[in-house]
């Protein structure tokens, strides 16, 4: 359906009224606690009102309360306005249209509303109006001061800095940022005509944008700043009935059926739409191009309370006390906060490492830290302190310096001489980039800031062409494979080309859900179909294999069965997974608030975590050794092993490794030293065991030779214009087809099927080796030349489950994307041990003769990896090498011991050596060819080549073979099952990959991303992001905030406040991330308090409950079991029950509401498995300072409402 909203189509247009509707954003003062953003609005249906800013126009702060007979009338900018009822005594609140106005005295108002900005109305001489003299949000203020003649004559923003605001003969011409060092600066100007119609402004740049009107002073052409143009017409009753951009974009043609109270839309894709609406104005409903309804049920207020789909999934809303919308639960039961951000990711969004740090760590230590600039001589080991960099000495390591201008856009930024530059259109768009190294890129826009082409620093070119409706229709690469998307009336994409030919073909249901995917020949290769709640139920492959899955209240997998087995997922209350099994088997995950404590691995193999001082942590493994990560400095870690040999690894902010240095217990040292281009390509391994290796790039960062410095002469390596590796040290002879598909390489020649994966390679004696994939695309079959057979088997989310050549059959189990077991075909089994829950490199692992073995029997296996995290040697538990390799930059083993078994390539890579392949989870790479097998499942979406590795992988590594960029995607079985027709942006973007907005004028609102510079005011604790993750019965408490009118920010800003009153210090800390309430609310003396708490909690055992009690209380009264689990004894125990005298003074405190108290336990019947329970409750939450002894604070949580009890 055209438009961001349902009722609004094309530029936009309201389809009801008929309006011509816009909001833009004129310029934007960024360098501020809360940037100030000055909008301009329109609305043809106000054509005959000017307030100053031209007929029918608008700025952001045109808001004022106009009094009555029948109240008070809240008028405002871009929305309809408000009517209250007269407060007459102070502190009267009224409510009305998700709104209240509060009266302060009988000059003051204040109107408030969720998500909004508190704003603050002084009444003047009249009685009548109130003008808005001051706008709070996120703790900040921002004043604004009028003339005599009741004008707005200047703004003073947070800072104290000051917009002046001109005006001529009743009209806005101009505001100006005032500055004591360099005078003022005009932000934009403003010209009218002589009917007072607004027409043209001009920028700081001095870019212009202009509008024309017919003779109803209604706007029927605008020119943006590069001069596109946008058209409209009108009817006698003054409703647009068309809307162009001057090619044709986003054109729609409405027809006003009046006295049916409907309107059709015609688009230029050919779409027809039926809007039919009541006698109000409200949408009831749309019939889409296909016959699909999609209508809207109101309540007795006329409020949305429920969207139901064509096919009947109901979507509901809920609303506050005012009566604003807070919140949309989706047909899944997934509740979204509204208002939503444009980029807001999912609420389960799955996170995939996207560095070394990460790789290796996990979350051990939180990107972008601050490195330290020295260090303590005596907290190293001698053949350490040498390897450690500061900002003095390491590029990697040293700041930022960032120039923007008045408004925020993104000029330079600066590091030790160095320079990256940004150059833009008039629009704001980006054309020109050059990175730290000099190397440039540039982008060319045309049409409606349609980016047509992007150009690297070798000249190779990508071109763009889009649809009329703004969807990529075709992508030409460097090497002339074009990529060409077809979509159908309701602009859903409906078929893929590539190289000349039909990829895919995808249907959909009334709901626009995929229902069945074809190939080029029409034939059915996925049938889709779908429970109640819209969720995906199964799938049936054409291959045979039938899939199906269940899912919870939240809309996350429950099951995720197939020919495979079932695999079974359970969450925590926070929303951890904390089980991945196939058929009873897999692992188990405990944590403590947001910390891993447990991992139970194939039911009998624990591995635990135990957080130490000094920010360590301390890592039980199976057999019962431990191991210990230790942060010495920021980015700096330690890793002590059980054996008594330790590692140094330092990482620089943005998670590159910069040194790796071993240290056995017999004294023997290793040591690597990573030296980085500006960009991050390296240029140098010192290897103090094997030389140093020196690398070059070329222009674009493709690597362009390698060079040990034993070496005479460095080997080459070469690409073609769409980035094809056609020549490296193993690879010769490389000739392409279309398609950027191989034809011939090292004397083999190559055959793909019609999906574009390769089929057949035939060497030049006749031998044979044939790929076989299903109809998911995976790689199920090889037929080996010897004659034996590789076979593959899947699990429905696509990990694989099995592999078998021959007899040799080799098990999998996974954890999320990593592996966590594997069973070898002589029935050994290995258990991994990785750092954190997020990490992807183990650590370590145990190997065991089989499945029964005694835990601590296992054989411990240590291992080191080098700056990607690919492992390059591994020690047992006597200290002796079993394996250690030297690989080429794509993945080829050049040198070492490979008898004993190492699958770990690449983070997220595993080789097979039966058929020399990387499986890659969604894919299968070739490190002798430096490609994939299959093309990307993600289309362009992961690289405009969609069978090229990534662009250098020195510095990337492709995790699950979807995309060389770290990638926060929904955990979606069907992910794959759709190309993606957005391809990856040029680097150099300003605001990342994500391409500029395509919105006319739009220039400030395209540096939102610059908002997170800004970020104090946006940290959110562990226990806010927790709450927002609760399931839906609990939700009334979290959203606490919502109801009270807060925004986000103020929320983050009260978490801030919590975080300087509890403090820093070690023992603090450890109190603050255990603060569980989600919206702090007040800080003052205490108010009357019980004279005792109750608490009780098995000793050393998790699960601490206070209430308002006596001692005769029972846990039962307040819903906690009680039994609880003592970890010192690894029994169940009876809780005991405590009482605590409450603090009596003059302490300040904070008070909020509580999170959901939490706990677990389980119990053993006298005959069958153990059960697991757990409960949650909520309540009131306070927190006091240090008593002045330094022992611990009171804390109290009041259980205000019936807990939930669980059983399983």
């Amino acid at each position: 359906m055209a438009g961001s909203k349902p009722g609004l189509v094309g530029d936009p247009i309201d389809v009801v009224t008929g309006a011509v509707l816009d909001r833009v954003a004129d310029f934007r003062v960024v360098d501020e606690p809360v940037p100030f953003v000055w909008r301009r609005s329109y609305d043809s249906a106000r054509s005959d009102t000017d307030r100053g800013f031209g007929w029918g126009h608008a700025h952001e702060l045109d808001h004022a309360l106009e009094w009555d007979l029948d109240g008070v009338l809240y008028r405002r900018p871009h929305d309809p306005a408000v009517a209250f009822p007269h407060a007459f005594a102070d502190g009267i609140v009224g409510v009305a249209g998700g709104l209240e106005l509060e009266r302060i005295d009988t000059r003051h108002f204040v109107v408030r509303g969720h998500a909004e900005p508190e704003r603050h109305f002084e009444r003047g001489p009249s009685a009548s109006f109130a003008r808005l003299v001051r706008i709070d949000q996120a703790g900040a203020s921002v004043r604004l001061e009028h003339d005599g003649l009741g004008q707005l004559a200047s703004i003073v923003l947070p800072s104290g800095r000051r917009l002046r605001v001109d005006w001529e003969r009743g009209h806005l011409v101009q505001v100006v940022l005032l500055d004591a060092a360099r005078g003022g600066k005009a932000l934009t100007r403003y010209r009218y005509d002589e009917h007072g119609c607004l027409v043209e402004g001009r920028d700081a740049y001095q870019q212009t944008f202009r509008l024309a009107y017919d003779s109803s002073r209604r706007v029927e052409r605008t020119v943006d700043r590069r001069g596109y143009t946008f058209s409209f017409e009108y009817d006698r009753d003054g409703r647009c009935v068309r809307s162009s951009g001057e090619d044709g974009v986003l054109e729609v043609r409405l027809e006003h059926r009046t006295h049916e109270r409907a309107t059709v839309v015609r688009e230029a894709s050919g779409g027809e739409w039926l809007y039919q609406y009541d006698p109000s104005g409200a949408l009831l409903q749309v019939v889409d191009p296909f016959g699909g309804v999609r209508f809207w049920e109101r309540d007795g207020a006329g409020r949305i309370v429920r969207e139901v789909d064509p096919t009947g999934a109901t979507t509901q809303f809920e609303y506050d006390a005012r009566g604003a919308m807070i919140a949309r639960v989706e047909p899944s039961g997934r509740r979204i906060p509204l208002p939503e951000a444009d980029d807001a990711l999912p609420p389960d969004a799955h996170r995939v490492p996207g560095c070394a740090l990460q790789w290796e760590l996990g979350d051990l230590e939180q990107l972008a830290f601050d490195a330290a600039t020295s260090f303590p001589e005596t907290t190293w080991l001698a053949s350490e302190r040498s390897l450690l960099r500061t900002p003095a000495n390491e590029l990697a390591l040293a700041s930022v310096r960032e120039r923007r201008d008045e408004q925020g856009l993104l000029l330079a930024q600066q590091r030790d001489g160095a320079s990256r530059t940004w150059g833009y259109d008039p629009s704001g768009n980006v054309r020109r980039y050059t990175d730290f190294d000099g190397r440039t890129y540039t982008s060319e826009h045309a049409s409606w800031n349609h980016r047509v082409l992007e150009r690297d620093p070798l000249g190779r070119t990508t071109r763009f062409t889009y649809t009329k409706a703004e969807k990529l229709a075709s992508l030409l690469d460097g090497g002339g494979t074009l990529s060409e998307y077809r979509y159908d009336a309701k602009e859903r994409l409906v078929e893929v080309r590539r190289a000349g030919t039909t990829r895919d073909q995808y249907e959909y249901d009334l709901a626009d859900r995929l229902i069945a995917k074809r190939d080029a020949f029409g034939r059915i290769l996925l049938e889709l179909s779908y429970a109640p709640t819209g969720l995906l139920a199964e799938r049936k492959l054409a291959t045979g294999d039938v899939q199906r899955f269940e899912h919870d209240g939240r809309g996350r997998y429950r099951v995720a069965e197939n020919d495979a087995g079932r695999v079974t997922f359970d969450y925590d209350a926070w929303g951890h997974r904390i089980a991945d099994r196939r058929d009873g088997l897999g692992v188990e995950h405990r944590y403590v608030g947001d910390r891993l404590v447990h991992t139970r691995t194939l039911g009998r193999f624990d591995i635990r975590y135990e957080r130490g001082a000094e920010s360590s942590v301390r890592i039980i493994d199976p057999t019962g050794a431990a191991h210990t990560l230790r942060r010495l400095a920021p980015g700096v870690f330690r890793r002590e092993l059980a054996d008594g040999a330790s590692e140094l690894v330092q990482y620089a902010p943005d998670g590159r490794c910069l040194a790796k240095a071993v240290s056995t217990s017999s004294g023997d040292t290793w040591s690597r030293e990573y030296a980085y281009g500006g960009e991050g390509d390296l240029v140098a391994n010192r290897d103090s065991a094997r030389g140093t290796i020196h690398y070059e790039h070329d222009v674009a960062h493709q690597v362009a030779s390698v060079r040990h410095e034993s070496d005479e002469e460095p080997s080459r390596y070469v690409y073609d214009g769409a980035g094809n590796l056609l020549e490296k040290p193993g690879l010769r002879g490389v000739t392409l087809i279309e398609g950027n598909r191989l034809y011939a390489a090292n004397g083999d020649a190559f055959e793909y099927d019609h999906r574009h994966h390769l089929a057949a390679r035939r060497g030049p004696d006749g031998s044979e080796t044939r790929f076989h994939h299903d109809a998911r695309d995976q790689l199920v079959r090889i037929d080996l030349p010897d004659g034996s057979t590789w076979r593959a088997h899947y699990d429905a989310l696509g990990r694989r489950t099995k592999k078998r050549h021959d007899t040799r059959e080799s098990t999998y189990w996974w954890d999320t994307d990593r592996l966590a077991a594997e069973r070898l075909p002589d029935g050994r089994v290995r258990i991994y041990v990785y750092a954190d829950d997020f990490a992807m490199v183990p650590v370590l692992f145990v190997e065991y003769e089989d499945i029964e073995s005694a835990p601590e029997s296992g054989r411990r296996y240590y291992v080191f990896a080098d700056h990607q995290g690919t492992p390059e040697l591994i020690r047992d538990q006597q200290g002796e090498a079993v394996w250690w390799a030297r690989r080429e930059p794509y993945g080829v083993v050049v040198e070492g011991g490979h008898e004993f078994h190492q699958p770990f390539r690449f983070p997220g890579h595993f080789w097979d050596a039966e058929t020399r392949l990387h499986y890659n989870r969604f894919r299968y790479y070739s490190p002798e060819l430096g490609r994939y097998l299959q093309s990307d499942p993600w289309g362009v979406a992961g690289g405009t080549n969609t069978h090229a590795y990534t662009e250098n992988p020195l510095r990337q590594v492709d995790v699950r073979g979807l995309m060389c960029e770290a990638a926060r995607r929904p955990v979606e079985p069907s992910d794959t099952d759709v190309e993606s027709p957005t391809p990856r942006y040029q680097q150099g973007s300003p605001e990342g990959t994500t391409p500029p907005r395509i919105v006319q004028g739009d220039l400030a609102d395209r540096l939102a991303v610059y908002d997170q510079r800004h970020g104090e005011a946006a940290r959110q604790s562990d226990s806010i992001r927790h709450a927002a993750m609760l399931p839906g019965f609990d939700r009334e408490i979290f959203d606490l905030a919502a109801s009270d009118g807060a925004s986000p920010d103020q929320v983050a800003a009260r978490q801030l406040l919590v975080e300087d009153f509890i403090g820093s210090d070690r023992w603090d800390q450890g109190e603050k991330n255990g603060f569980d309430f989600t919206h702090p609310v007040f800080v003052g003396p205490p108010p009357e308090q019980a004279p005792v708490q109750g608490q009780w909690q098995a000793h050393s055992g998790e699960g601490s409950y206070f209430a308002d009690a006596d001692v005769g209380t029972t846990p039962h009264d307040v819903g906690v079991h009680e039994q609880g689990f003592n970890r010192s004894t690894g029994r169940m125990e009876p809780k005991t029950f405590n009482v605590r005298e409450m603090t009596n003074g003059d302490e300040p405190y904070i008070q909020g509401r509580a999170a959901a108290c939490y706990d677990e336990w389980s119990e053993k019947p006298p005959s069958g498995p153990a059960r697991r329970h757990w409960t949650y409750g909520g309540g009131v939450q306070r927190t006091y300072r240090n008593n002045p002894d330094g022992s611990k604070p009171t804390r109290s949580t009041l259980l205000a409402r019936t807990p939930f009890e669980h059983n399983d």
